[in-house]
């Protein structure tokens, strides 16, 4: 196993290699932010109808910043020259010889599978009606661990010289079709909450740092769930599609989801109208120490710009 030492992060990130590219958008993540999946049979390759959330703010390749792989995990795998984890894609980033601008920011999203793997482990407990101390314990078992690494991710990145970072939190599972259908909302929507407690904790940790958010990924999507009419959403339960084929992607139109478990181009659009507003205001309000600031959505958004104005 080969691991990246922090010291050597730094020293690639800000390298003085000549002609090589900068980028100010770095993007680390699984599928929700993933812009090339090979050989998968949707349009551009990616896990929705259209273009991910990522894609739409120019994040189009780990060439313009984006490592972000299908099926990552903020949970290391050990490995660091693996890139199914926050700590590979990391390693994948400081190799790449790509240079971060003096105005960059760092979008990380991880949680998705690791609530789910979470909810796999827990559920046979749930079934035979454990006690919720028991369920806790096996969803803690794996969530744990895997908020423990993020916050050992965003360690690498600040040293790295990366001042300003998004931390989107974990989608809820639970209202996905997938985990629906399976019976496992509650169960879903708990790995998912217990994941995002560990999350805010570890943001906090480093705030004193970095300038740091955390972007609530509830409360971009949960208004487009709550009032889909007003989004022009009319399905809001089920899958567009059962596999990975499309032909036609008008097929998903009204649908918040693409397959069972990922989202279609109508959510990911708010995502990306959410994060370049994020990475504006968070890059304008110098936070305090100790105080990782809140972007609860598109709402949360607007009250920082009243804050700001008031400021002025």
């Amino acid at each position: 196993m080969r691991h990246l030492s922090i010291c050597t992060i730094g020293l690639m990130a800000f390298g003085s290699a000549a002609g090589a590219a900068t980028t100010d958008t770095l993007v680390f993540g699984d599928s929700l932010s993933d812009p090339f999946v090979p050989g998968l049979d949707t349009p551009g390759n990616q896990y929705t109808d259209g273009d991910t959330w990522a894609v739409q703010i120019g994040a189009t390749s780990p060439e313009t910043g984006n490592f972000a792989q299908a099926g990552a995990t903020a949970l290391s795998d050990g490995d660091d020259t693996t890139d199914q984890d926050f700590g590979g894609q990391i390693y994948a980033f400081a190799s790449s010889g790509l240079q971060i601008g003096p105005d960059s920011v760092a979008y990380v999203w991880f949680g998705g599978n690791d609530a789910a793997a979470a909810t796999q482990l827990a559920a046979p407990l749930a079934a035979t009606g454990a006690d919720e101390d028991a369920i806790s314990e096996a969803l803690a078992a794996r969530i744990g661990p895997a908020v423990t690494d993020l916050g050992d991710g965003l360690v690498k990145l600040i040293d790295a010289g990366v001042e300003d970072i998004v931390v989107v939190t974990a989608p809820d599972i639970g209202v996905t079709p997938l985990i629906s259908g399976l019976g496992l909302s509650d169960l879903g929507s708990q790995a998912s909450a217990l994941f995002n407690q560990g999350l805010r904790g570890a943001v906090a940790d480093v705030s004193a740092s970095a300038n740091i958010g955390i972007l609530d990924s509830d409360g971009v999507i949960s208004p487009a769930l709550s009032n889909p009419s007003a989004y022009g959403l009319t399905n809001i339960t089920e899958a567009c599609v059962q596999g990975d084929a499309l032909e036609n992607p008008e097929t998903c139109e009204g649908f918040a989801f693409y397959n069972p478990f990922h989202p279609t181009e109508t959510i990911h659009d708010l995502f990306a109208e959410a994060a370049g507003e994020a990475a504006a205001d968070i890059a304008a309000v110098p936070l305090p120490a100790t105080a990782p600031l809140l972007l609860a959505g598109l709402g949360g958004i607007a009250a920082l710009r009243r804050r700001r104005r008031s400021a002025a």
